[in-house]
């Protein structure tokens, strides 16, 4: 009976929160939130614990009932930070903003976003001008990608040729990445007058996975360098890890170093005399990550909801010096926030999944790159979400509701994921959508033959299933339904599934154990030689560009090559030079420069990183067929986009996923993690390519009786195509 009342209290405390709760006046809250932590520039802002703000903020809007209306609640929890912020009703004209006059011992600080950096270091950036220090924190560099993996532990040496002509600020790092998503830099000063030779020996840490390199001017002046080296400790030797243009000598038309890209603005990076020359731009705001951003006379304007609008700088004028103090209210409320206490890998309260839900609405609120090409509404978004999220008790509905939201983004790498699904596991078969079927491709079972027919899980039809699943996933149909078929069985980890079976004329009930994912194909994971027809397959999810590389004299003399690329490339695109005769281009890449809320007026686009590749010898002689479709997306659609722009082959299956960019990964409190697509790109010729794809020239897809015959229908037409069929 204790049980019983306990749980029943618990049901009653959970309802009368949510019904008390309007998701109005928390939307309103919402908008607010966001638009002070992205873009208000005051340095209290800086210097709050936003989590924990956020938190004790949902807790504030849900006390209004207790006498306090929304204006001042808002006020109340937002002047101590953003002391310059207007909250007005409709009706009435906000003040005006004050921009000083003088402004002899002032700096002026405003946001820009690259993108938008969350809590992660990658390719997007936020900064806010005037407060940066460029030895900390350098916003600027030319970087280059060579092949850095598998680095865990390995002893290494970074090495150049270099001097500092008027700076002393100049250096090269390696930065790693860790699987516990943990940067390291490792740095390389260069710090003499006259050229000389620097050395650095390190260790990485153990769990690096990977790096690139970054040379950077931390502040003003010129420099040059050249001869960079890598090495790595392989046993007792040291192997240099190759390096394209380390001795800057090949040159792009913008004369910037070829293969190198050049991130943020502020200093101009050219080859002269075959070495690297870096030079500040006088006049350029220390560590800009782009020439614009907001003057001290820009304010933001916006209506948030419930009769109410704000106003807020976009750029004020401070100290010189941070201060190290701040009033009396900001004080007070960083008391109330000392005393809460967040979670951090859970999700039990519901204000801690509500916060999920802010954080996550307004990040893409300010810097999805693709509301313009699709047909969700929002902000209306947010209202629902929040509304969903309310009627949620536990992370296992909270993820669900999270994964609705992102999946109306129709972006294929959007995602809403939570530790607590690492107890979850599917049965172990590979599955595929063929003839409006769900068909068994391959099995660790025993039970399970390809061909099989799936008819029903756990007593549900399984194509119920699938679009419930579907409905989980964002992008288009084709991805959708890949991601779907990948997790169609999922659920506790070691428990049977009962999945109902055709097979040919018979049919079966089989228990199948949660073990965990199947292969993601049955396709061969090596180089194979058709010897019969002398046409080489090369299965480019699996095989790196050094083993091609490693046979492509025979390759290239061959009657024809096929490239299956049905799912992910393994740094082997630049195998492409091998059958183009002038140099090629990757799609456009367009990362969006941010200094206004809500995506509006967005000034330009960073345009950089985007591939060139060059001819290289010997040439392929052969016919060349490509092979692609619906589990193709992002580097392999950068790849696939040369092949379709330049007709560099036939390319036989289906569409390819339509989402192509960086992921922009970040974490929320409660502990679950988002990604999405942070940069817009366009075909080669401008055109749109988001949820559009690459198409095939040759549209085919398997069937159910070539599954079961244990074909592979679509490398059979590749071949067909070569041999003149």
């Amino acid at each position: 009976m204790k049980l019983h009342l306990l749980l029943l209290f618990s049901l009653l405390s959970f309802s009368t929160f949510a019904q008390s709760f309007p998701s109005n006046n928390l939307s309103s809250f919402a908008q607010l939130y966001g638009y002070i932590r992205y873009f208000h520039p005051s340095d209290e802002a800086a210097a709050v614990d936003w989590d924990k703000f956020l938190y004790h903020g949902i807790e504030q809007v849900n006390d209004i009932e207790k006498g306090n209306d929304l204006q001042n609640t808002l006020t109340n929890l937002f002047s101590p930070i953003a002391p310059t912020l207007q909250i007005y009703r409709v009706r009435k004209a906000p003040s005006k903003m004050n921009v000083p006059t003088k402004t002899d011992n002032s700096v002026l600080v405003t946001w820009q976003h690259k993108g938008f950096q969350h809590s992660e270091r990658n390719v997007y950036r936020s900064v806010r001008l005037g407060r940066i220090d460029p030895s900390t924190e350098p916003a600027h560099g030319l970087s280059i990608y060579p092949d850095l993996s598998n680095l865990s532990g390995k002893q290494f040496r970074l090495s150049t040729k270099g001097k500092a002509l008027s700076s002393t600020n100049t250096q090269i790092q390696l930065l790693t990445y860790t699987r516990a998503r943990k940067t390291n830099r490792y740095k390389l000063p260069i710090n003499s007058n006259d050229w000389e030779t620097f050395q650095l020996v390190d260790t990485f840490e153990e769990g690096t996975l990977q790096g690139y390199l970054t040379i950077q001017m931390l502040g003003l002046g010129t420099a040059e360098l050249d001869d960079i080296k890598v090495e790595l400790k392989e046993g007792d030797e040291w192997q240099e890890v190759p390096i394209e243009n380390a001795s800057f000598e090949g040159t792009k038309a913008d004369g910037t170093p070829k293969y190198w890209e050049v991130d943020g603005s502020g200093y101009e990076y050219t080859t002269k005399e075959n070495a690297l020359h870096i030079q500040s731009i006088e006049g350029h705001q220390v560590g800009a990550l782009f020439a614009h951003y907001a003057k001290a006379d820009e304010s933001f304007t916006a209506e948030i909801g419930n009769g109410l609008a704000v106003r807020l700088p976009l750029a004020l004028y401070l100290p010189k010096d941070t201060p190290t103090t701040f009033s009396t209210a900001y004080q007070a409320l960083t008391k109330k926030l000392d005393a809460v206490t967040l979670e951090t890998k859970s999700a039990k309260s519901m204000s801690t999944r509500l916060g999920a839900v802010i954080t996550a609405w307004n990040i893409l609120r300010h810097s999805y790159p693709y509301f313009d090409v699709i047909d969700t509404d929002w902000d209306e978004m947010l209202d629902l979400t929040l509304n969903r999220m309310l009627a949620t008790q536990n992370e296992e509905e909270a993820i669900k509701v999270l994964q609705k939201m992102m999946a109306t983004l129709q972006d294929g790498h959007a995602y809403a994921s939570h530790p607590i699904m690492s107890k979850l596991a599917t049965a172990p078969i590979l599955l595929d959508y063929v003839e409006n079927k769900i068909v068994v491709l391959d099995s660790q079972e025993d039970q399970l033959k390809a061909g099989d027919i799936i008819l029903a899980i756990d007593g549900e039809y399984a194509l119920d299933v699938l679009d419930e699943q579907a409905q989980l996933n964002s992008g288009t149909l084709q991805w959708r339904r890949h991601n779907a078929l990948r997790t169609l069985t999922l659920g506790d980890k070691e428990e049977d599934v009962t999945l109902q079976v055709k097979r040919a004329d018979e049919d079966l009930t089989l228990d199948v154990t949660r073990k965990g994912r199947a292969r993601r194909s049955t396709r061969p994971d090596s180089i194979v030689h058709l010897a019969a027809d002398d046409i080489f397959y090369i299965n480019l999810d699996a095989v790196r560009l050094p083993a091609i590389e490693s046979r492509i004299n025979e390759i290239a003399k061959a009657k024809g090559v096929i490239f299956d690329l049905r799912g992910y490339p393994r740094g082997n695109h630049e195998v492409i030079s091998y059958f183009i005769d002038r140099p090629v281009q990757s799609a456009r890449w367009n990362i969006p420069q941010i200094i206004y809320p809500n995506m509006e007026n967005t000034p330009a686009y960073d345009t950089s990183g985007r591939w060139t590749i060059e001819p290289k010898s010997p040439q392929l002689e052969g016919e060349i067929v490509f092979i692609t479709g619906g589990g193709a997306i992002s580097y392999a659609e950068s790849f696939m986009g040369i092949i379709e722009h330049y007709e560099l082959a036939e390319i036989v299956g289906s569409t390819t996923a339509g989402a192509n960019g960086n992921v922009n990964p970040f974490t929320t409190m409660g502990g679950f993690r988002f990604g999405w697509t942070g940069m817009k790109v366009l075909k080669q010729d401008g055109s749109q390519h988001h949820l559009i794809g690459i198409q095939p020239t040759v549209p085919m897809t398997p069937t159910i009786e070539g599954i079961r015959a244990g074909r592979d229908e679509l490398l059979e037409k590749a071949v067909g195509l070569i041999r003149g069929e």
